[in-house]
């Protein structure tokens, strides 16, 4: 099933919501990590800025349309309030793609028993994420930590510069290209590097899949 992971790119014509049902959306998300024109997203938790207190008025109309279309409307990225809107807007079920539970692991990201209720309720879908930081944060913080200081050290052997995925939206162009051509070769060496190491912090992820980017 094809999926958006976020309807910023649609700009502000709702017109093309139809356009991307047309190619095989069959469910959107309003927003990703990082507010959009529709909706905020769960990452204002972090900082407590928000953008439209749940739904602009163009998301609570992007959500009518989404239920003419038959396209899901998916929560797993907007933010508590924002759902709670989406709910009461909406006349089909909504689902979470991927979310977890916030009582196992508290990540902004992951659903809260009031949440889960709500879904319940409103007869939606919440399918579980496998990715650590949504399981485990107190792991997931030790590996990541761990791992940052590996792939500075690996930069640096490689005299180049080294960037955080979180800094890339600060980086100019030519810092971007850079980060786009080094960040997959640092990461994947990184990982080879340190996958017998007894000391390296260990999340479930990091025995089997990885995802170097």
């Amino acid at each position: 099933m094809i999926g958006v992971e976020n309807a910023y790119p649609m700009g502000e014509d709702l017109s093309e919501f139809e356009r991307y049902h047309s190619l095989g959306a069959r469910y959107i998300s309003l927003a990703h990590n990082g507010h959009s024109q529709f909706s905020d997203s769960n990452t204002g938790e972090q900082d407590s800025v928000w953008l439209h207190n749940g739904l602009s008025e163009l998301g609570k109309e992007a959500v009518i349309e989404m239920n003419r279309l038959g396209i899901m409307v998916d929560v797993s990225h907007p933010s508590k309030e924002a759902m709670k809107q989406m709910i009461a807007l909406s006349k089909a079920p909504i689902i979470a793609s991927h979310s977890s539970a916030r009582a196992l692991c508290d990540h902004s990201r992951n659903l809260d028993d009031e949440q889960l209720m709500l879904m319940k309720e409103n007869g939606g879908v919440v399918q579980t994420v496998a990715f650590s930081s949504y399981l485990n944060t107190e792991k997931h913080e030790a590996r990541a930590a761990y791992m940052k200081e590996v792939y500075q050290q690996i930069a640096d052997s490689l005299g180049i510069e080294w960037y955080e995925r979180s800094q890339f939206r600060s980086l100019t162009d030519d810092q971007r290209a850079s980060f786009m051509e080094n960040y997959p070769k640092v990461t994947q060496m990184g990982q080879e590097l340190v996958k017998n190491r007894k000391d390296a912090p260990r999340t479930r992820e990091c025995i089997g899949l990885r995802r170097p980017y």
